[in-house]
């Protein structure tokens, strides 16, 4: 079984460097034309999502036919006092700098942690991939964050990597194949292939389009 885990195109926070978590921004003009710059895959008939617009508005350019699941588990990470600001603005917060010391692992300020993240993400992970396979699919689509993207590789991929070198800018993400029988006695992902655009999906993961 195939997933696609694509992180949602660009927000006008994105472009601007803030973080950006529970706000719930759409694309922006640049999100748009990333988004159909990527392709779609009508074959997908399965899309899982979070519940915040710029997911949604991605999902409906790459996945056309595709029905939506929302998954509230799949929501970026809650960035506290952080949301909406730059690390430039944030420069001289002892906070934040506390945050940066600890490898922004540790609970943000009236946020949440990185272990909690993680946690959230990887339960909705294991629900997808079992609602996939009773479904009887062989292939599905996530569109999520990058926090969450990250947090579904450093928890399932093997060769384990840690958790920020599985970034990817908007609008890319991973292709993933499972087993069926692998997964319910280990939940691992099989393989991955990193892709830049759903094009270079469409061309080389066994579309007939």
């Amino acid at each position: 079984m195939r997933i696609i885990l694509l992180r949602h195109g660009a927000t006008l926070s994105n472009q601007a460097s803030r973080y950006l978590g529970r706000t719930d921004e759409p694309l922006s003009k640049l999100g748009i034309k990333q988004s159909e710059k990527a392709g779609s895959l009508t074959e997908i008939k399965r899309v899982y999502l979070s519940p915040l617009s710029r997911t949604k508005d991605t999902a409906a350019i790459c996945f056309p036919n595709a029905k939506t699941i929302i998954v509230e588990d799949l929501t970026e990470m809650d960035f506290g006092d952080f949301e909406g600001r730059t690390a430039e603005e944030m420069k001289n917060d002892p906070s934040y700098n506390d945050w940066l010391n600890n490898n922004c692992e540790s609970q943000c300020p009236h946020g949440e942690s990185f272990l909690s993240l993680k946690k959230r993400v990887k339960k909705a992970f294991i629900n997808i991939v079992e609602d996939v396979f009773l479904q009887g699919l062989d292939s599905a689509a996530i569109v999520a964050h990058g926090g969450s993207v990250m947090a579904i590789m450093a928890s399932f991929a093997d060769p384990w990597q840690p958790y920020f070198s599985w970034h990817v800018p908007n609008c890319q993400g991973y292709e993933l194949l499972l087993h069926k029988e692998k997964w319910q006695n280990n939940p691992i992902i099989d393989s991955y292939r990193r892709f830049e655009q759903l094009t270079w999906v469409k061309e080389n993961c066994g579309f007939n389009l």
